[in-house]
């Protein structure tokens, strides 16, 4: 049975599921605070996202924190807009649990694994950007702060137009 190398490997896995960036570990503190618009990743041009998750890498706090995805553009300017609406209650989740981006219209919450290490996938894949635009896309927290836990988000992305990309950019930029 052939092997294959494991730049092969990884070449195949960005051809089926997308460009993959991801933030590092993040304490919920930091970045699900009471109404905080997290940056999460830079988006260059327009992409198509396949996959948008965020990973607890431990407990969650005892809160009701909620969380949705969002985006918005800074090149031309265009206001915010919600890719979701707010996931249920993230209380006391444990490690392995996931927030993603399941549906296909702003009004779909984000939906909250049931089980650890199993996810849902993004229903249909969603494209946003515009040529030669700069953008980003974020997280919006309810106005129950996080107060413990750790995170970690991904996205999973296909460049849609010439020289567009999505790069890691985690900035709190407001409460």
């Amino acid at each position: 049975m052939p092997s294959y190398n494991l730049s092969t490997r990884g070449r195949i896995a960005d051809l089926g599921l997308g460009m993959r960036v991801e933030t590092g570990t993040l304490n919920n503190t930091a970045v699900h605070g009471t109404n905080f618009h997290t940056r999460l990743f830079y988006v260059y041009g327009r992409v198509m996202i396949t996959q948008l998750y965020g990973e607890l890498l431990s407990t969650f706090s005892s809160t009701a924190t909620q969380v949705k995805f969002r985006a918005t553009w800074t090149t031309p300017t265009i206001s915010v807009a919600d890719l979701s609406d707010d996931c249920s209650s993230l209380s006391a989740l444990t490690q392995g649990r996931r927030i993603t981006l399941v549906g296909t219209t702003a009004a779909t919450a984000a939906a909250v694994t049931v089980t650890a290490g199993i996810s849902y996938g993004t229903k249909d894949p969603m494209v946003v950007g515009l040529e030669g635009g700069v953008g980003y896309i974020s997280t919006l927290t309810n106005a129950t702060a996080a107060t413990s836990g750790t995170i970690k988000y991904a996205l999973h992305y296909f460049p849609m137009s010439a020289g567009a990309y999505c790069a890691t950019s985690v900035l709190k930029i407001g409460p």
